[in-house]
């Protein structure tokens, strides 16, 4: 009853799960229409709600909400020796706000994506179960709570991948086969680090921050292996290079409000954990047996952490590369998504790497490492607010075109869906670091955490993807906005504008897109609930150079000064472009059919080079370069292991002395394994 009468870890959960319920009963009324607008009340309020909780808790009980020693644990006891936990802490409130931002935006928009022979019940019944299950793994406190909750998550996950299998192209099927790698590998990796601890160690995360070292010197097999067997779901989740295969035929075969709630929401649990697991790995790479090799200085962190930051640099790049080359928006977002996880992972492993307190001046640690935290949760919220943007805006098209994502069926909807067009469009000047846009600022933070720490590679890479942006982010503008209509003039003249509640949404976003980029410092202490002030005071009193006028520049960005003489210049700028515009001479108003054909006729089957092959002569290039694919070597891998199955099945002869002489092998294989 404790669960009903008081504020707990669970309340959250339960009333998602009860929204869920609600939405699952109100898809028996007929009517469509009405079955969807009380469905997206009902599941939006709820996300709204779990939005308040988490803010309040967060930002110290506010607004109604406990403070967060006063949310109770929950602990659910399996045998005398094993229970699972769930506590709220600082990082859950953290990321939680952003999942419970991102679900209430997605649900609230819905109505705009979904076509009208399309049932949205599956979707609002099963996206606010998964925001329950992602809870439960942020809440998680210990080992075995978490893998529970990470494969209800995975469940749900591919329930809501099955109910919208937009092209039939396997993309749910490869998310269970790696869901189910991820599971074993997770599986493997507790077992032996259980094991590691002489089965009397507690599996507690946190705990495990502490006594992965102690582990580690009596067990470093053990703990090393167990380790990085637990990175793999991580990574998996997280889709970093090689464990990113499935992400794009998922996203780009899925709806597009799926797909955005997966990108801008699910794929952040993956950062989440990754940093968990990087401050349990530092005891172990930091142990006796592994410190000469794994855990040794190099430029001021760890062996490991570097070769896994120029892996996640590489990987940014590699995935930038790709997406420009896609001809479907659909898998653009999603690999552009991947890039942008690589980012957040890469400025985590610079700043628990730097942690380490390798480097003489301590000074140069605490600034790196801070910029690094928090220029990694500072970018995770950025890419929720514009991949969640963007995915909604190619939703809304999407709806309008009868279903359709390929650049080459799309083209010319800026001039029927302004507003749209204008939310997309900000949302691919926030991926490309626009100043004034939120990916502008939390980038930064993550460029000058490299470039404080002396990384000049990880910069120049991170740079290089950064520039490579500019690539995919014009071709999903010009596209899907600009360029010329393929579905022809009257097609494009009943395409309308989104509902006034779908422009409120888009007009929300981007106030929020500007806020993000113009106001950093404001944005991420309050989204921390100070924690931002409180590094910057104790770096102060360490005698650090985080200094208040520093942090204005590093963090606080163009918060308070900065921030006016950039207003000014925009606006300068924007009514300049209007004089040259409106004064030059020569301009003169058209028609749409005249500005796409520059009053030619129009040729059937004819197309915008920048649409079709502009970017040909660059993939003609690069093309040799992908040929070396990490998905074609998993298909080898799997065509060997089929050869060896089907070899070890002709064993199967019927013939006894056959079954004598594999008996004997096996016989003498494992007295070779037990002698050595």
């Amino acid at each position: 009853m404790d669960l009903f009468t008081q504020w707990t870890v669970l309340t959250v959960p339960l009333v998602l799960v009860a929204a869920s319920i609600v939405a699952a009963m109100l898809g028996l009324i007929r009517d469509n229409k009405t079955k969807g607008i009380l469905q997206m009340i009902v599941t939006t309020a709820a996300a709204a709600f779990a939005l308040w909780f988490n803010i309040g808790v967060v930002s110290g009980g506010k607004w109604g909400m406990p403070a967060m020693s006063k949310v109770a644990p929950y602990t659910l006891k399996i045998t005398d020796n094993l229970s699972m936990t769930w506590q709220y802490y600082w990082v859950t409130g953290v990321f939680a706000i952003l999942v419970m931002g991102v679900l209430m935006f997605v649900l609230a928009y819905a109505p705009e994506t979904f076509k009208d022979d399309e049932d949205p019940t599956p979707f609002y019944v099963l996206t606010p179960l998964l925001a329950a299950a992602i809870f439960m793994t942020l809440a998680a406190i210990d080992l075995i709570s978490l893998f529970f909750s990470w494969e209800l998550m995975s469940f749900v996950a591919f329930l809501m991948l099955i109910s919208y299998d937009r092209t039939k192209e396997g993309g749910p099927w490869l998310y269970a086969f790696w869901s189910g790698v991820g599971a074993m590998s997770m599986l493997a990796g507790i077992f032996l680090i259980y094991l590691a601890g002489d089965g009397k160690g507690s599996l507690g995360i946190f705990d495990l921050m502490n006594t992965a070292y102690v582990y580690t010197k009596v067990h470093p097999y053990l703990m090393l292996f167990g380790m990085l067997l637990l990175a793999v779901p991580f990574m998996i989740k997280a889709a970093i290079p090689p464990f990113h295969t499935w992400a794009p035929r998922t996203y780009g075969s899925t709806h597009p409000s799926v797909a955005a709630f997966f990108s801008a929401a699910y794929s952040k649990v993956g950062i989440f954990a990754m940093m968990l697991w990087l401050y349990m790995a530092l005891g172990v790479f930091m142990g006796d047996k592994w410190v000469g090799s794994l855990g040794a200085n190099f430029r001021g962190i760890p062996v490991a952490f570097f070769i896994l930051a120029v892996l996640l640099a590489f990987g940014a790049v590699f995935t930038s590369l790709l997406a420009f080359a896609q001809k479907d928006a659909m898998y653009l977002l999603a690999y552009s998504s991947m890039g942008q996880l690589a980012y957040m992972v890469m400025a985590l492993v610079l700043s628990v790497g730097m942690s380490v307190g390798y480097m003489k001046d301590m000074n140069v640690v605490m600034t790196v490492s801070a910029l690094g935290f928090f220029g990694a949760i500072y970018h995770a919220y950025a890419h929720g607010v514009f991949e969640m943007s963007a995915y909604m805006a190619l939703g809304a098209v999407y709806k309008r075109s009868g279903g359709e994502t390929e650049f080459n069926k799309l083209g010319a909807y800026a001039h029927r869906m302004p507003v749209t067009f204008f939310l997309g469009f900000l949302a691919m000047l926030s991926t490309v670091s626009i100043p004034l846009m939120w990916g502008f600022s939390s980038k930064y933070l993550i460029y000058q955490s490299a470039l404080y720490g002396k990384f000049f590679v990880l910069s120049a890479m991170a740079l290089i993807a950064g520039t490579a942006s500019f690539l995919y982010a014009f071709r999903y503008i010009h596209g899907i906005w600009w360029g010329q209509p393929t579905r022809g003039y009257d097609f494009m003249h009943t395409v309308k504008e989104t509902s006034l509640w779908g422009i409120l949404i888009a007009i929300t976003l981007i106030v929020l897109t500007i806020i993000g980029g113009s106001m950093p410092g404001a944005v991420l202490n309050f989204i921390t609930g100070g924690a931002l002030q409180q590094s910057v005071q104790s770096s102060t009193l360490a005698g650090g150079p985080m200094l208040l006028d520093k942090v204005i520049y590093m963090i606080n960005g163009f918060s308070i000064v900065h921030f006016g003489y950039l207003l000014v210049l925009f606006a300068v700028g924007i009514l300049t472009s209007l004089l040259v515009y409106t004064l030059s001479g020569g301009s003169r108003k058209v028609n749409l059919d005249d500005f796409f054909n520059s009053s030619e006729p129009l040729k059937e089957g004819w197309q915008v080079q920048l649409m079709g092959a502009f970017y040909g002569p660059i993939e003609r290039v690069i093309e040799p370069y992908f040929k070396v694919s990490i998905e074609r070597a998993y298909i080898w891998f799997g065509r060997v292991w089929d050869w060896f199955a089907s070899y070890i099945e002709s064993w199967n002869t019927g013939d006894t002395r056959d079954y004598t002489w594999a008996l004997a092998g096996l016989v003498v294989l494992l007295m070779v394994l037990w002698v050595f």
